[in-house]
């Protein structure tokens, strides 16, 4: 169910206010951990006609979004993988500043509230002077769409022209292959996925009770617990007070992390000898 007030949005018209109207009509101790200990979370999952999400490397482009109502992290796909450009351009948003401060999830649809998918999506908007502000984009990019829409898997959002991406981004909820390309079916460019635990904060977002702030630009808008009294909503959006790049762990760093490793490895043998030795004395 979603309910119905109003967010003023200045502008005559949003250029990217229908990008899911189109087709579906039709810390360095983060990148430490993740080193020791990579697993391969999405080896299937494959749609007919996508691969599956890019190969997990500790050298792949690491970023952390800080939220309302928490915080996690995005590994994105390697220089050298078939969504590189897509990768690129988002880069290029995070370290310009363009998802920092007052950027909010203007989208957030779950299985019941579209039947179909579900989704959460921000990178369009930021509020100044009480007002939703579009953001300003680089030209768009050409479609990518080689990777499966999984569960957890970041995607560029775009407009019915399949080369028109810029700045919105969203988060898959639920494993959407209706979004993965197909015949007659462009699909949508996967270029990375939420890690560790953060499909915590993603599913409580798109938990969230959802508002008709607009029904252009903003037909389902999450809202942490707006009393419905009359009062700005502003207080109530799910705010990404930041977007940015977690920076590689330095060689010090990661030097220290390996000898703790070895220190721990050497434990646990020693320990395992020393209960054997225990064993075999009771034995005797």
């Amino acid at each position: 169910m979603v309910n119905s007030i109003v967010l003023i949005r200045r502008g005559a018209r949003d250029p990217v206010a229908s990008e899911w109207e189109m087709e579906l009509n039709q810390n360095r101790g983060i990148r430490v951990a993740r080193s020791f200990f990579l697993c391969t979370l999405f080896l299937v999952g494959l749609s007919s006609h996508a691969q599956a999400v890019c190969t997990e490397d500790p050298d792949n482009p690491l970023v952390g979004f800080e939220t309302s109502l928490g915080h996690f992290y995005v590994e994105l796909c390697g220089a050298d993988s078939s969504v590189a450009t897509t990768v690129d351009n988002f880069l290029d948003y995070v370290e310009s500043g363009a998802y920092t401060n007052t950027g909010f999830i203007h989208r957030a649809l779950n299985l019941q509230d579209s039947g179909s998918f579900g989704i959460i999506q921000g990178g369009g908007y930021f509020i100044q002077n009480g007002l939703a502000e579009v953001v300003v984009t680089n030209p768009p990019i050409p479609l990518q769409a080689v990777l499966s829409n999984l569960r957890g898997t970041i995607a560029m959002a775009r407009t019915n022209d399949p080369n028109s991406a810029t700045s919105q981004w969203f988060i898959n909820t639920e494993d959407n292959l209706i979004f993965d390309p197909a015949p007659g079916q462009d699909g949508y460019a996967v270029f990375g996925r939420v890690i560790l635990d953060g499909l915590d904060v993603v599913d409580d977002i798109v938990d969230q009770e959802k508002w008709n702030l607009n029904p252009s630009s903003f037909p389902s808008v999450p809202l942490i617990d707006y009393p419905n009294d009359g009062s700005s909503v502003l207080s109530y959006l799910v705010y990404v007070t930041d977007v940015y790049v977690v920076p590689e762990p330095s060689a010090t760093l990661q030097m220290m992390s390996g000898i703790f490793a070895l220190m721990g490895f050497h434990k646990i043998r020693g320990a395992k000898r020393k209960a054997a030795e225990r064993s075999r004395q009771d034995g005797d």
